[in-house]
Order: C-alpha cells, then sequence, then structure tokens
C-alpha cells in the first residue's frame, strides 16, 4: 500500500494564512492481499489553531492494485493583531502534515507533507453580529434598512518590519438567497441594495479602520421569506517593495433571516343584484400579498336567512406576488360566491356577505364584506276578499279592510272605490294615499251610508282597489 500526492509537484505545500487548503493524495493497495483501512492525519508539531480532516477516514475494500482518492483539508488561524507567533504562520515556518494509512489487519504507513507559511498580508474583517432577525413589524413598517458596523484591521506575518502603505478597496454583493420553499425567488438578489463605506482607502500595516455597511431592501413589495446572504469583500493592491507577497481576499458574510408573512386581499366587486329565492353566483378574486407561498381557507357568512357558499374553501400552495419576480402570475385565484336571498327580503336595503381568509395556521387575515342589492318586487293584496255591511234607512256603517304589501321596499299604494250606487254613497274615512312597510298592512275604513230611498229589496254592491303608480294591484 502506499500514497502518492496528487495536486502538488513535491510534498512541500504553500499555506496562505486563513486559507483553506485541500490536498489529495492517491492511495493504492500494492500489497499482496485485498484489505480495508484506516485514515488518519495530523501535526507533527503543536499547532494551536490549525485544523486538518481527512475524507474518507476509513476505505471501502480494496482489492489488490485498486487506487482511491483522499482528501485532506487543512485549515491554518487567521493572522492576529498584533502577531501571536504561536500560531505558526510567520512567514516561511515550516509545519509538517502527517498522513496515516493502516490496513485492518496490519501496521500503519506514514507520509510526510511539509506545509510552508506564504509571506502575506491581509485585511481582517469584524463585526459584533453577522446574523441578523427581520421581524414581521419591520417587514410591515417600510423597505428593509440596516446599517452593519465594522472594523477592519491590515494584518501581517513578515518578520522584517516594511514600512508602506496598502491600497485596499471594499465592496459589497448580495450573494445568495435561499427561499422558504425551494425553487422560489430565483431573482430575489436583484430587489436588494449594498454599501459600504468607506470603500476606498490606503493603510499602513497594523492599522483599524471602521467601516459602514448599509443594506436596503426591495421598496416595491415585501422582501421574499428566506435567507439573504450579503458579502463584504476587501482586495488589496501590493506594489513594489511588496511583490510577490500573498495578499488574499477577504470575505466577510452577513446573513438576514426574513419571517414568513401571510397576507391576503380579496377584491371587492361592485353591488351584485339578487332576486329573491333565485341562485346567484358572484366571481371574487384572491390574492396573495404576503412574502410567501402558502395555503388559504375560506369560511363564508351572510344576513339572517340568506344561503351562502363559496366554491372552492381552500387555496392550497398559492404563490404570492413576488416568487417568480419580476415575471407576475400565479398569485390570485377567483373564486365563486353562491347566494340566495329568502322571500321578502328588503329592496331598499344593501346587504354584505363576508368572506373570511384563514392562514395555514388558522389566523384571520382578512374578513371582506361582499355588497349585495335586491331586486325591487311590487306587489300588495286586500283583505278579506268580501265584506257585508247591514245598513239602517237613513243610516251609516263602515267597512274595514286590509292593505298588504307583498313587496319588498316601502311603497305608497292608492286606495280607490269603485260603484255605481244610487242612494247608497261609500265614503272613504282612512287616507286614499298609505305607505306600507313590506310585509306589513294598513286597516283600510270605508263609511257606507244609506239614504231615505235606498231599496231594501236589492243587495248593493261596491268595489275597493289597491293600486300602485296606477297600476292595480288587487281588488
Amino acid at each position: 500500500m502506499c500514497i502518492r500526492d496528487r495536486n502538488h509537484s513535491s510534498w512541500l505545500v504553500p499555506i496562505i494564512p486563513g486559507t483553506e487548503e485541500i490536498i489529495q493524495y492517491t492511495l493504492y493497495n500494492n500489497g499482496t492481499s485485498p484489505s480495508i483501512f484506516n485514515l488518519d492525519a495530523g501535526f507533527s508539531q503543536t499547532a494551536p489553531g490549525w485544523v486538518v480532516e481527512i475524507e474518507p477516514s476509513i476505505t471501502p475494500y480494496m482489492t489488490v492494485g485498486e487506487e482511491l482518492i483522499v482528501t485532506v483539508i487543512v485549515q491554518p488561524p487567521s493572522l492576529s493583531l498584533p502577531f501571536d507567533p504561536l500560531t505558526k504562520l510567520a512567514e516561511g515556518n515550516q509545519l509538517t502534515l502527517w498522513t496515516s494509512v493502516t490496513p485492518v489487519d496490519g501496521g500503519p504507513n506514514v507520509q510526510q507533507t511539509t506545509l510552508e507559511v506564504q509571506s502575506t498580508i491581509m485585511v481582517e474583517l469584524m463585526t459584533d453580529q453577522t446574523e441578523f432577525p427581520i421581524s414581521s413589524t419591520e417587514l410591515m413598517s417600510g423597505p428593509v434598512s440596516r446599517f452593519v458596523d465594522m472594523d477592519m484591521e491590515l494584518r501581517h506575518n513578515l518578520i522584517s518590519g516594511i514600512s508602506t502603505t496598502v491600497d485596499i478597496q471594499v465592496s459589497t454583493n448580495v450573494s445568495d438567497f435561499s427561499s422558504t420553499t425551494p425553487s422560489n425567488g430565483p431573482n430575489e438578489i436583484l430587489r436588494w441594495n449594498s454599501s459600504v463605506t468607506p470603500s476606498q482607502m490606503s493603510m499602513e500595516l497594523g492599522e483599524s479602520q471602521p467601516l459602514v455597511t448599509t443594506i436596503l431592501g426591495p421598496s416595491d413589495y415585501h422582501p421574499l421569506a428566506g435567507t439573504l446572504t450579503i458579502n463584504v469583500i476587501a482586495n488589496l493592491t501590493l506594489s513594489g517593495a511588496l511583490s510577490g507577497i500573498q495578499a488574499p481576499e477577504t470575505n466577510l458574510s452577513l446573513t438576514f433571516e426574513i419571517p414568513e408573512y401571510s397576507q391576503a386581499e380579496i377584491e371587492i366587486p361592485p353591488p351584485t343584484t339578487v332576486t329573491p329565492e333565485i341562485l346567484s353566483t358572484v366571481p371574487i378574486i384572491l390574492a396573495n400579498t404576503g412574502n410567501h407561498q402558502t395555503n388559504f381557507t375560506f369560511s363564508v357568512s351572510g344576513p339572517d336567512g340568506w344561503i351562502t357558499s363559496v366554491s372552492p374553501s381552500s387555496a392550497p400552495n398559492l404563490h404570492s406576488i413576488i416568487d417568480a419576480w419580476p415575471s407576475v402570475g400565479g398569485d390570485n385565484l377567483t373564486l365563486t360566491l353562491s347566494v340566495t336571498a329568502p322571500q321578502n327580503t328588503r329592496a331598499d336595503t344593501p346587504f354584505t356577505v363576508n368572506i373570511t381568509v384563514f392562514s395555514d395556521s388558522g389566523e384571520i387575515l382578512t374578513v371582506a364584506p361582499i355588497p349585495f342589492m335586491v331586486q325591487e318586487v311590487i306587489g300588495g293584496s286586500l283583505s278579506v276578499d268580501y265584506a257585508v255591511a247591514v245598513i239602517p234607512v237613513n243610516g251609516n256603517s263602515s267597512i274595514a279592510l286590509e292593505a298588504n304589501n307583498t313587496g319588498n321596499s316601502l311603497q305608497t299604494f292608492t286606495i280607490a272605490i269603485e260603484e255605481s250606487l244610487e242612494d247608497i254613497n261609500l265614503t272613504m274615512i282612512s287616507s286614499t294615499e298609505i305607505e306600507i312597510e313590506p310585509g306589513q298592512f294598513s286597516i283600510v275604513q270605508v263609511e257606507v251610508t244609506a239614504e231615505q230611498f235606498a231599496r231594501a229589496d236589492e243587495n248593493h254592491s261596491a268595489q275597493i282597489v289597491l293600486l300602485h303608480n296606477g297600476v292595480e294591484l288587487d281588488r
């Protein structure tokens, strides 16, 4: 069994402080029998802050002549200010990395690689907080705006002191967004803006500089729910006496957790006129105006006696308006509201049927009043159908009838008497113009007077007529 370095021409590997180094080896079973091998790695010297990992830590069953790629990951610590010699990061310092391969039924084979620290000047970006939760209250108060205070230090591992300045450029970018619903928000990073102040400066080795990073959220709609990553990046420009010195890019990631906020809106249509006891349907448009794809359920309630329903009764996985920004669509659904008003429902009164929208957790998001008017129905009747008055000569009597409003609105009715009698007089005691509420009645009184020569051997008759705007309704 033997091991060979794959990605370096020698067993000497250059190391830059704070920068991960991946070393690949080829493990070759050149023994006489197949086996499984245990792998390990470490440092021959004490190395505070250095970390090493090996993958895999145990091989599959390897036949004679079979090869396997082994990866060793070395993570040196970052430079400190002031420089700490115990970290073994001084320029030119060498550290021995060992890798051990042990067959399950044999002894170890140890291979050594020398790690050599390179001359390095680098920036360290520091802040007290790198993870920022955003509250729902902040989402609703307007565009998100955050200002992150940072410090930047110019560090080095040069043994010989160099008095010079280094030009530094600092920038930011919105590098990644992960939606709470996979595949949504492919362009969400384009809706955010970030910057850093100052962005350009010259610093001497060992100096510090305060920075402020500004993060501004979308101004059109809510930010999409998920995790946003913004990188603050520092690059150095080395020249003259610093030529040949390593100057790695420094990157500090800031993450922002945008919570899910559920919101729905229903477009209120103009009033719909319905006819009592006849089913009517109204299309209702629902929009998901929250910041994530979610489920909605609906309920409906109407005035007493009204029969109401809504279809469908739920909207599973309805997209929000920003899921596919800048594309639009897929964030609304047309519901069908069905209503039947009961008989005699008043036509002179507006009615509302309420649609309630619930979130996935059962929270009421909105209650939308859908307006209705009822078609006016004009109707009236007289009761009783037949009335008899017995009148003495030169005397009088009265007849009482009920005028009923069988329509569904307050109306004014006219009462008229039609007769061609001799010696018999009929006079309206009550008003000939009466206002009656729907479903109510008014008493109609008629006085009948017999003159001296009114005949007793004949039946005398007359008709009472109920009219509305000149149209006869009953008699």
